[in-house]
């Protein structure tokens, strides 16, 4: 007979706890909320949206629900056929004439850093930045692309019109993949302007700090919920860099100009 939590303070609880205790042959079901490397029955496999990749061909029966629909694109496919091996690397390497070098060699080298993050944290943030029009939120969706589908320049997975809280619960979700979060653009009144770079220098010192960084929080019934920290590789699109020396420490600020990425 399995445990059953002691009954709360509301009836909800006491409905909890009547189904539990009176429901017999219960069928247990794991759901995984997680991206990234995970060890089931003795193998390592990669969870996705739909499923994980490398076990044992029964992939979709690892169930996976990321609990946010914008993560549905992180979708992954694989068929370990070597012409279609060596045609992925092909387009690899013809992604290195987008931009120039200073560009697409950090992006492409952070694409593949992304899943060794479960053995060492990236803690660093690829900084993209420059003016409205110069493609950067494009480039960073077609980053994205090695880790799943349908992102684009206005589907990205994280932007900084969302609260810190919800960019660092998507963080921790997308375990051992890259996270792109999308438009620091500080504007509007002076306390605006404040609060944007404020969210910003928390988010950025969270990553560079790694598991350590998470901030506790209690629920009202003063047990601590849990504690998320960022475990994914972050990309950074932005029109002005974040201001104060240990924040940028941690990032790689890549300016891009109008014309530097071939069209």
């Amino acid at each position: 007979i399995g445990a059953i939590p002691v009954v709360g303070p509301f009836i909800k609880d006491h409905i909890r706890s009547a189904i539990q205790d009176l429901s017999e042959n219960i069928q247990k079901e794991i759901i995984y909320t997680h991206t990234g490397f995970k060890k089931i029955n003795n193998k390592w496999v990669f969870l996705h949206s739909n499923g994980a990749i490398g076990a044992d061909g029964n992939d979709r029966l690892v169930k996976v629900d990321l609990m946010m629909s914008q993560l549905n694109a992180y979708c992954l496919e694989f068929e370990p056929d070597q012409q279609k091996i060596k045609e992925f690397v092909r387009s690899v390497l013809d992604l290195l004439k987008l931009a120039p070098d200073y560009i697409m060699f950090p992006l492409l080298a952070r694409n593949f850093r992304a899943p060794l993050a479960f053995i060492e944290p990236v803690g660093s943030v690829l900084y993209l930045t420059g003016p409205t029009g110069c493609y950067k939120s494009t480039l960073l969706a077609l980053k994205l692309s090695f880790f799943g589908r349908n992102f684009s320049h206005n589907k990205l997975p994280g932007n900084f019109e969302s609260t810190a809280n919800s960019i660092e619960n998507i963080g921790f979700r997308l375990k051992d993949v890259a996270y792109g979060i999308d438009d620091f653009a500080p504007d509007g009144s002076l306390a605006d302007v404040q609060a944007k770079g404020r969210m910003a220098a928390r988010i950025i010192r969270a990553i560079g700090n790694g598991e350590g960084s998470g901030r506790n929080r209690m629920n009202a019934d003063g047990t601590l919920r849990t504690t998320f920290f960022f475990r994914s590789s972050v990309d950074v699109t932005a029109e002005d860099v974040v201001k104060g020396s240990s924040v940028r420490a941690r990032c790689l600020i890549i300016p891009i100009n109008r014309g530097d990425i071939n069209g």
